[in-house]
């Protein structure tokens, strides 16, 4: 069972994937065609961005050499990727997340759009850097400050626009693999819409009390048929709940993990055990995260292991640990989870709050932000994200939080 690979309210960095290797052919399904014509014009604007920023920095010495500290010494590198390369980890939540559901919808069409308005503005920027020549001195300047900030513009929405193509690509596949899976989550993110609707129907003071009534009538049974979608944690065996004198209640989770940067899970564990933590004047359950390590050539043995770096496939990789605790391993193009079974990291930026969300599927926790999809023949499927509970960390990694009816939940589970 897939449990996470991140909405697009936490999109991660992550390198071309195997994707980026061949053509596709006539037979290739629309989805895969569409993609690769959408990442090639990416790749197109991503180089000439490059080519770009190098003529810039030229320019700037020239003209204004005070002003070059501010570029890059060299474009920037890729993200790393492949086994044993290790996101960056940003301490809490994501800000500015919206307070109340909205769906978020991407596509191959979308991407395309964010692409090509990118492609507009570098036009405008290389006009600029070609006519400098052509002012005086101050005038040169003021330019090229501008272009500066310009390029810093052009170079954030060039990672945006790598974030949609390598997001499509991951969810693309999902969808056309499990057409079954995507169609019942449609149907829940309907919901989650209509309710949302009543809702506001029924704040409008301006109708008649009784359709303000039944209005939340009706969203209060869309809630609960909605909650009733999202089922309880599958509590894993690894999972020791301990029971204090006091009656705080601790999870001890043992952590099998290849990654050998003891700084790196120290953050890891701080992040996880900080999060998931409840106390309230009836309820006081916290997680001990018990961190075991396992090298590489432990795991393989006379097997060949994969370099730093290497592409792997992951589930075979994780098959090679004890089945006795969660996994924490590297090697996925984008941060995922598998319930009850392990978390690989992919690279670029994670917060600590979805690296929490990610621990949260570890505890047994599927996720509860509903992703469906529609067929938009030869552009592939648009998909859509929405989040029905944003204070839930199930539900929205980014900002959400770890609930007490997470810990009753879990203590439920135990007791079955």
């Amino acid at each position: 069972m897939r449990a996470c690979a991140f909405s697009m309210s936490v999109l991660l960095l992550a390198p071309a994937g195997p994707e980026a290797a061949q053509s596709p052919g006539a037979d290739a399904p629309a989805f895969e065609r569409r993609g690769r014509d959408v990442e090639a014009t990416f790749t197109a604007f991503a180089d000439r961005l490059t080519r770009f920023q190098s003529r810039l920095r030229r320019a700037l010495e020239r003209h204004a050499p005070d002003l070059a500290p501010r570029l890059d010494a060299r474009p920037p590198a890729p993200v790393a990727s492949g086994y044993q390369s290790l996101p960056a980890i940003v301490p809490g939540r994501v800000e500015g997340l919206p307070a109340r559901p909205q769906s978020v919808a991407y596509s191959w069409p979308r991407t395309q759009g964010i692409i090509d308005g990118e492609i507009v503005r570098l036009a405008a920027a290389e006009q600029a850097l070609d006519a400098l020549g052509a002012t005086d001195e101050a005038a040169v300047r003021a330019a090229c400050d501008r272009l500066v900030a310009e390029y810093d513009v052009l170079e954030h929405n060039r990672h945006i626009a790598d974030e949609h193509v390598r997001h499509n690509w991951f969810w693309q596949r999902e969808a056309a693999a499990r057409p079954d899976h995507f169609s019942s989550q449609t149907a829940l993110h309907d919901l989650v819409i209509e309710r949302e609707r009543l809702l506001a129907l029924e704040a409008d003071a301006a109708r008649p009390a009784d359709a303000r009534s039944g209005a939340r009538a009706q969203a209060e049974t869309l809630r609960a048929e909605i909650q009733r979608a999202q089922p309880p944690p599958l509590l894993p065996a690894y999972v020791r709940i301990l029971e204090r004198a006091d009656g705080h209640h601790v999870l001890h989770v043992p952590l099998y993990t290849d990654i050998g940067n003891r700084t790196f899970l120290d953050t890891v564990e701080r992040a996880i055990e900080d999060t998931w933590r409840v106390a309230t004047s009836g309820l006081h359950v916290s997680v001990d995260v018990e961190i075991r390590p396992v090298a590489t050539d432990a795991l393989y043995g006379r097997d060949a292991a994969p370099a730093p770096g290497a592409p792997i496939d992951v589930e075979a990789h994780v098959a090679r640990f004890p089945g006795d605790g969660g996994v924490l391993t590297t090697g996925a193009s984008r941060t995922l989870a598998i319930v009850g079974r392990y978390v690989a990291l992919g690279p670029g930026e994670l917060h600590g709050n979805a690296l929490a969300h990610e621990f949260g599927h570890l505890l047994g926790f599927a996720d509860r932000y509903f992703r469906g999809a529609r067929d938009l023949g030869d552009a592939g499927f648009e998909l859509f994200e929405i989040v029905p509970d944003p204070d839930d960390i199930m539900a929205a990694p980014g900002a959400g939080a770890v609930l007490p009816s997470h810990a009753e939940q879990l203590l439920a589970a135990a007791r079955r």
